[in-house]
């Protein structure tokens, strides 16, 4: 059956419509994501992910990209929730945290099973 292609540009914002459930990896650049829902694993690479699950309601902005010919295991979506932030550090080995807008990736295997709409344009 026919359908049309969507790819939505860097930037793009999205809606959840339904709650998300994916697999979150203890990883670098998931750090504000896993302080967000509570993730207390040691903070290092773990190539064993958890179950993760993001609200109806919740808006992702499209961040980045990752995706090579050849490499579909590392095919990947990075998000950024919209007006949320949380502590966490930045580097494994650091003591120190920072308090940033909250950043993650998900594999593209469960990128698409999101149920989304496009987020409305907010008026000037």
């Amino acid at each position: 059956m026919p359908f049309t292609l969507f790819v939505p540009p860097l930037g793009t914002r999205l809606v959840l419509m339904q709650p998300w459930d994916f697999k979150l990896y203890n990883e670098q650049r998931n750090a504000t994501l896993m302080a967000m829902l509570g993730d207390t694993r040691k903070f290092s690479y773990d190539p064993e992910p958890i179950n993760a699950t993001l609200p109806p309601g919740t808006e992702l902005i499209i961040d980045r990209y990752y995706i090579k010919h050849g490499m579909s295991g590392f095919d990947s979506v990075s998000f950024r929730i919209a007006g949320v932030s949380a502590v966490a550090k930045t580097y494994a080995w650091d003591t120190k945290t920072s308090r940033r807008q909250v950043r993650f990736w998900a594999k593209l295997e469960d990128v698409n099973t999101m149920r989304v709409e496009l987020a409305k344009q907010k008026e000037a």
